[in-house]
């Protein structure tokens, strides 16, 4: 398992990491938004 303490998203520019409960509560509008920061 990687570690994740030290996990920056430089796409979003925060440590956010999105789970699946998360991407499935979004609007299309809020996903797409969002995409790339979730492919990174």
């Amino acid at each position: 398992m990687a570690n994740l303490k030290d996990f920056f998203n430089n796409v979003s520019k925060n440590n956010k990491i999105f789970t699946a409960e998360d991407i499935g509560e979004m609007t299309n509008n809020e996903y797409e938004q969002n995409e790339e920061a979730i492919f990174h």
